[in-house]
């Protein structure tokens, strides 16, 4: 536990941040047996020719339909050679809330993290620091797009926010019995390439900006045989960056409409590969508190 403290305390905000994603991210991995109800493995399925506004039919309609989650977990994640293990709170009310709260095992609070449609706020209790700000901060982090709706779609399960255009229609294939649709994006950046310039008895720093197209193909796997996602993922072609999350072992949640991943697998290829597994002690529709109070000694870092 010490050890995790002396972790937590050394991050950046920066750090932090993306850690407190990687948690929530993956957080449906469901065992209560009070709160959850186990399916019988399904007789498995052809995988039949359909188009893409056939196949998004299919998985709107099988989408875990909740309004508010609240979830007790633990959390092993893998961040290059490093592992963390954390307990983690988590609330969740649909389009509007993400709530997690951080801890070691056995430990008391080290970090608060809520995610609005437009914000994002971070508390490091044992560094008496906050950042408040937009995705912009995430996305340059990442070096990828991110806001609610993405991160949303990879806690629950649900699909990616897919787009079609008649430039970039969706595009199905097929991955052993497994539908495949993606979506290719034209993601407009602008870059900023910093060039230092010695000039006459004075040095300035001169800042070119550039646009440029980047290609980020976002990716559903539809299992017929379970009639839900199976896995998702981004990627980021410019930068080879990848988000992938890998679900399995549906089941029910009492009182809510649909299923969820009992088992995920989470992986982020950046400058080095992390991986989290998650594992929940408790799952309830229940409507919560998002309470996120910043004392007035913190200092803002951002």
């Amino acid at each position: 536990m010490l050890y995790i403290l002396s972790t937590i305390r050394h991050l950046s905000l920066g750090k932090l941040t993306l850690i407190l994603l990687s948690v929530f991210l993956i957080q449906v991995s469901c065992k209560s047996k009070k709160e959850l109800t186990k399916e019988t493995k399904p007789e498995s399925k052809s995988v039949k020719p359909k188009n893409p506004q056939e196949l998004m039919a299919d998985i709107a309609e099988n989408e875990f339909r909740y309004e508010n989650l609240s979830i007790k977990a633990t959390a092993e994640i893998k961040v290059g050679e490093k592992n963390h293990s954390l307990k983690t709170t988590i609330r969740i009310k649909k389009d509007s809330i993400i709530w997690i709260s951080i801890a070691p095992l056995m430990g008391i609070e080290a970090a608060r993290m809520i995610l609005t449609q437009d914000s994002v706020k971070v508390m490091n209790r044992l560094k008496s620091n906050y950042f408040e700000g937009g995705y912009d901060y995430i996305s340059e982090n990442l070096d990828a797009d991110v806001n609610f709706q993405i991160a949303q779609a990879f806690i629950i399960g649900n699909s990616l926010p897919l787009e079609e255009n008649a430039e970039e229609p969706l595009r199905i294939s097929h991955d052993h019995k497994q539908y495949v649709i993606s979506s290719l994006k034209r993601k407009k950046l602008k870059r900023r390439i910093e060039k230092r310039e010695k000039i006459e008895n004075n040095e300035k720093k001169l800042e070119r900006k550039s646009e440029k197209f980047d290609d980020v193909i976002e990716s559903v796997w539809f299992s017929p045989e379970h009639d839900k996602i199976v896995k998702q993922s981004i990627n980021d072609l410019a930068t080879q960056r990848s988000i992938e999350a890998v679900y399995s072992n549906f089941g029910e949640v009492e009182g809510i409409m649909g299923k969820i991943p009992f088992q995920v697998e989470f992986f982020i290829n950046a400058d080095s590969t992390s991986t989290v597994v998650f594992t929940s002690s408790k799952i309830v529709a229940q409507e919560d508190a998002f309470p996120f109070k910043i004392p007035e000694k913190y200092e803002r870092v951002y």
